[in-house]
Formats: C-alpha cells, sequence, structure tokens
C-alpha cells in the first residue's frame, strides 16, 4: 500500500551554511522547481530567506548547493 505525502505548511528558511552534516541531503539548485530556486534568488547576498511553505523538493535540514551553501529550517 502506497501513502501520499503532503508538503509541511511549516514556515522554513534558508541560511548559509559553514558546514554540511554527514547525514545532511545535499541538493543542488539546479534540482529544485521553479518556485523553490525563485525564492532562493529573492534573497539578500549572506542572508536568509523565508521559504514560506515547504517546497516539495526540500525538507528541514536538506542543505541547498548555490553560490554557497544553504541549510534549510524549520521556523
Amino acid at each position: 500500500m502506497s501513502q501520499t505525502t503532503t508538503p509541511t505548511a511549516c514556515t522554513m528558511t534558508a541560511v548559509p551554511a559553514t558546514e554540511v552534516p554527514p547525514e545532511a541531503r545535499v541538493v543542488h539548485f539546479d534540482q529544485l522547481g521553479d518556485a523553490a530556486k525563485d525564492r532562493i534568488l529573492s534573497r539578500d547576498r549572506g542572508g536568509e530567506v523565508t521559504l514560506g511553505s515547504t517546497p516539495a523538493e526540500l525538507d528541514s535540514g536538506d542543505v541547498v548547493v548555490f553560490t554557497e551553501y544553504l541549510r534549510v529550517t524549520e521556523r
């Protein structure tokens, strides 16, 4: 029996990460959908961005590789 999962409705942020924990899932920017890319691009360099509801392809603890590493966290 398969289960359907729905995106989390909590607020997520992406903040610069200085380290990538070994258990973190690493997602490259070009693997993201357009909505998630737009949210990442809207951040000020070196700052955090509020992602709003969790994009389907990201979970808390993931690290996005862009011009720097960004860790996705629940707020």
